[in-house]
């Protein structure tokens, strides 16, 4: 609905050629799309994004032509398991500019969760708080609750991981990201805590992620009693 606006607003042959300030609107549409299912959408999205990298000066401010907005198009390279790109999304920057730092640090965050990377969680839960605190960027105290609570468990600790997620999902609820906390019981629901997973799946149902909603439908499967 946001890029159907953006088109409305914006003359036909800006479309493929949006300028630099409506390049959020295609990047946020690219993961909704990939969240979908329609990965072709995502990366004729993706390929605009680049080419208004390419044309603006936002190419001598980062490596990667996605890195700018690194909030919406580093989850599309998360689900498809392309970490080498995420690495160079999350790249820190000589000048770094505060809400791209949060945005940053959230999918640093998201990374370490995703390959497993224990050894690097100490430091960028560190981080993540640190910079949350400077900034008052609240929504990176979630994402540091989060992913240290993803540690904890991984490290065996279930009780201590159990607690910094439900930490993290009130966080987000308060923020009133309810993406962010749906995601965050699955996790809760996944390590055996109580978590309504109902209501995380009717979300993800209602918006199309696909690969969530299936998730939600096998932990509430699994969460069944026998005979039932």
């Amino acid at each position: 609905a946001a890029l159907k606006t953006a088109h409305e607003l914006l003359d036909a042959e800006r479309y493929t050629r949006p300028p630099v300030y409506a390049a959020p609107l295609y990047a946020a549409a690219a993961m909704v799309a990939e969240y979908r299912g329609k990965h072709g959408e995502a990366d004729r999205l993706l390929e605009i994004l680049a080419d208004t990298w390419s044309s603006s000066d936002l190419a001598k401010v980062t490596e990667h032509p996605h890195a700018t907005w690194c909030k919406h198009t580093g989850p599309i390279y998360l689900r498809r398991g392309q970490f080498d790109v995420v690495e160079r999304l999350v790249a820190a920057g000589e000048l770094p500019r505060i809400g791209h730092e949060g945005d940053r640090l959230g999918l640093l965050c998201e990374l370490v969760a995703a390959t497993g990377s224990w050894d690097r969680a100490d430091s960028v839960v560190a981080e993540t708080r640190a910079t949350g605190q400077a900034y008052g960027l609240q929504a990176l105290q979630a994402h540091a609750d989060r992913l240290e609570g993803r540690a904890s468990l991984a490290s065996g600790d279930d009780r201590g991981g159990r607690a910094l997620l439900a930490a993290a999902r009130d966080r987000f609820f308060a923020l009133g990201d309810r993406w962010e906390a749906a995601r965050t019981v699955l996790d809760l629901a996944a390590a055996g805590a109580d978590a309504d997973v109902a209501a995380a799946g009717a979300l993800f149902t209602t918006i199309g992620a696909l690969s969530e909603a299936a998730a939600a439908r096998r932990l509430a499967s699994s969460r069944q009693p026998a005979g039932h």
